[in-house]
């Protein structure tokens, strides 16, 4: 699971990246990457996505174009 939080003296450079944003978790939600997107108020956000670990998560993630407004923490969920 990832968790978004933004920074908040970002919000408007956010703002200006949420258009390719939606489009680049439409793409991730096809390729089967993103399974659950939640959000919770003004840019608060978690993600259930499937990949093989941690390392690769963080290669997902930094590939977002918000990353460099949100700080993400990235926790590992397991089947049970």
């Amino acid at each position: 699971m990832v968790t978004f939080n933004p920074r908040p003296e970002q919000l408007a450079a956010i703002g200006r990246a949420v258009p390719a944003e939606v489009a680049r978790m439409q793409e991730l939600q096809q390729a089967g990457i993103v399974r659950e997107l939640y959000v919770a108020g003004p840019g608060k956000a978690w993600l259930v996505i499937d990949v093989a670990d941690e390392d690769e998560a963080t290669r997902v993630m930094e590939a977002l174009p918000l990353r460099p407004f949100l700080d993400v923490t990235i926790d590992a969920l397991r089947n049970t």
